[in-house]
């Protein structure tokens, strides 16, 4: 290489990590036929070499200009607004010399991203063929991180050698579950027994979802103020829903106690991790007790049988 500098290779293990290895550039060759994959994100080759000081000006390109010897792609898929993921790759120096490098601390932060160790340690060289295992930390909680697509490319600069750049992509969403009903009327139901109906929960997005059901505050008026069980059950009350996932919620009315001249009605909010907004499904019904009258012609007082023979039966 011009300048004396040594060459770098990229490649993608089987497991998904990614490696990034120094090689001269007869261990490249080397490295190349024992199954290192060495490409561009576009299928262009720029891996063009410049000296030690990054400087190139035979092919007329600008001075100081910094030259990428491949680009790799770190995908994180749809994650959701308000988590941390994290990302596992390893970088080995397969060349003769030791080799240091170091990530664009700048880079990552913009992007709400991060690497760990911090600090790079370095990497020997043959006949060691010293690694490290990094993590990229994408903590989606932070101010920089909004809503949908997110790419950003992030130099892996190599002293004494050209640059690697990782494209780090992912696409934040909001978790979110769709219900088949807002209100559900029960009437009226016999005092100790119990009808149930069913809510569907759907996860129309594209991230898993933690939901659950927030149990109503009891409140004066409502037809509960001796400290009775709610009326209302949700079974279950709290799940995950993978993409595409429906649920099939119970939803019980046993009242324990008449309800009086205003049914029972509560409002139970479904709280989705992430989500600040709430969804609401509106519950009433009607606690009755069986009405049992006894009348007779005589109207009040004694029920009169009259006078009868008496006979053997």
């Amino acid at each position: 290489a011009p300048g004396g500098a040594r060459r770098f290779v990229v490649d993608e293990t089987k497991t998904g990590a990614f490696s990034s290895r120094a090689a001269t550039p007869s261990s490249r060759r080397a490295a190349t036929s024992g199954g290192v994959g060495l490409g561009g994100l576009d299928g262009r080759d720029d891996s063009y070499v410049l000296g030690p000081d990054h400087r190139h000006t035979a092919l007329g390109l600008p001075a100081k200009l910094p030259a990428t010897q491949a680009h790799y792609l770190v995908d994180f898929g749809h994650v959701a607004l308000g988590g941390a993921y994290r990302k596992r790759f390893r970088v080995q120096n397969l060349g003769l010399e030791h080799a240091v490098f170091a990530f664009d601390k700048a880079s990552l932060h913009s992007g709400g991203f991060d690497v760990f160790p911090e600090q790079m340690p370095k990497l020997a060289g043959a006949p060691f063929h010293a690694y490290v295992d990094c993590d990229v930390i994408f903590d989606t909680n932070k101010g920089v991180v909004t809503g949908g697509e997110v790419c950003l490319d992030v130099p892996l600069t190599i002293k004494g050698a050209p640059r690697v750049v990782l494209r780090l992509t992912a696409v934040v969403d909001t978790p979110r579950v769709a219900a088949s009903s807002d209100a559900l009327d029960f009437g009226d139901v016999k005092v100790g027994h119990r009808l149930t109906k069913y809510v569907q929960l759907h996860n129309d997005g594209f991230v898993p979802c933690a939901w659950s059901v927030v149990k109503p505050a009891r409140r004066v008026g409502t037809g509960n103020e001796k400290g009775e069980p709610e009326p209302f059950r949700f079974a279950p009350s709290r799940g995950v829903l993978q993409p595409g996932e429906r649920v099939n919620v119970k939803v019980h009315f046993a009242p324990l106690s008449e309800s009086g001249d205003e049914p029972f009605a509560r409002q139970h909010a479904i709280r989705v991790e992430h989500n600040p907004e709430l969804r609401f499904v509106s519950c009433r019904g009607a606690g009755r007790l069986a009405d049992v009258r006894c009348d007779h012609p005589g109207g009040a007082g004694p029920l009169e049988m009259g006078v009868i023979v008496p006979t053997p039966e």
